[in-house]
């Protein structure tokens, strides 16, 4: 069970349902005028909503009422997103024997938007409640493990590596190799020999306008280098207007595209992916179009920042000034051989770390290892 359904999960959960006939998602809906969105769902009896019902005046903090679909469904393991703002998981933990179902919880192993809580916060104590009280725990990375406390036995946790399912992005990558890259470069209407790309919402948290400052400093550097950005959002008109009045030539405005076919493309085309602050799963939505990725973000970064390696497979140059930054950029740009070991490596992180199958075979795991308790 998770509280919403992102597009980019669905594909993750038909990987799961595919090699684990009984197993089905319940998810309910992002609260109103939030800007998280349900992805498509699928045509499927495993995939099954439930209503979300959120307390007034707490941002996220909901109750989906899951027995009756346990009634109907009589699982022996449930899955659920562990957050002290999930408040189903009190319950079927009180319930568990009755319900005769083993609870694993699942989650990032801290709560990255107060990386601040001390250990024994009343925060940190109810989630450190949760963790151990569960019968296992699935988490996002090695990194994720190492912040819970010392004192909570590590035997029934279990490492997924956050991913996408990859397999459809690089059987698409596969399919552009066959293309010339300066053709479909042309296609595209790119008109530069070096381009940098962002693709996410257009908003305060996204950090929008370092990129506009670090790439009037590149501009001054390589003024054959263009940036595409993709995306809408409330910061949309200010980063419009910061551009024009800088008169800030190659930067290039596309709104929302909704066609992933055509982003791939334009991925597969760029140099560099630009996150300006935290790094995301976008991460290996870049790496899967052999696309690497710059940020300026020092602290704030969800687990997926680990397939960042530094002068490897991207640049997190949250030290360097806007200037410093763009050199270091162009020396990569000018360099072929940089350029085809990122790719190399970044081919390594997607077989070795990141692969979805990788991520199903863990998951399997601590759904056995509950069932054997």
């Amino acid at each position: 069970h998770m509280r919403i359904l992102p597009e980019y999960r669905v594909s993750v959960y038909e990987e799961i349902i595919r090699k684990n006939k009984e197993t089905y998602i319940c998810f309910g809906s992002p609260k109103k005028k939030s800007s998280l969105k349900n992805g498509t769902v699928p045509v499927s009896d495993h995939f099954i909503s439930v209503k979300n019902h959120y307390l007034l005046f707490k941002k996220d903090v909901f109750f989906a009422n899951l027995f009756k679909i346990l009634k109907r469904l009589k699982p022996d393991v449930i899955v659920v997103e562990l957050s002290l703002s999930n408040l189903i998981i009190w319950p079927l933990l009180i319930c568990r024997k009755l319900l005769k179902i083993k609870v694993i919880g699942w989650n990032q192993g801290w709560d990255r938007s107060r990386p601040s809580d001390k250990v024994y916060s009343l925060r940190s104590l109810l989630r450190n409640t949760l963790i151990n009280h569960v019968d296992g725990m699935i988490v996002y990375s090695q990194d994720s493990l190492n912040r819970i406390p010392a004192e909570i036995k590590k035997e029934k946790f279990f490492i997924a590596n956050n991913t996408l399912n990859t397999k459809n992005l690089l059987a698409h990558r596969d399919a552009l190799k066959e293309m010339s890259r300066t053709d479909l470069k042309s296609q595209l209407g790119f008109t530069t020999t070096h381009n940098l790309i962002f693709v996410a919402r257009i908003e305060e948290p996204k950090k929008p306008l370092r990129m506009i400052r670090f790439f009037e400093e590149l501009k001054s550097v390589n003024d054959d280098v263009s940036l595409h950005v993709v995306g809408d959002g409330t910061l949309y008109e200010v980063l419009k207007n910061e551009i024009e009045s800088k008169a800030l030539s190659g930067v290039h405005m596309y709104g929302s595209i909704y066609d992933k076919e055509r982003i791939g493309e334009m991925l597969y085309c760029s140099d560099l992916l630009v996150i300006p602050a935290w790094v995301g799963l976008s991460i290996l939505h870049g790496f899967s179009y052999e696309c690497p990725i710059l940020t300026f973000e020092e602290k704030m970064h969800p687990p997926e920042i680990m397939y960042l390696r530094e002068g490897q497979t991207g640049f997190n140059l949250w030290k360097e000034t806007f200037r410093e930054a763009a050199l270091k950029i162009n020396q990569y740009l000018m360099s072929e051989n940089d350029q085809i070991i990122f790719k190399r490596n970044i081919a390594h992180i997607l077989e070795e770390e990141a692969s979805i199958s990788n991520y199903v075979t863990n998951f399997n795991r601590a759904v056995k290892y509950v069932r054997s308790k």
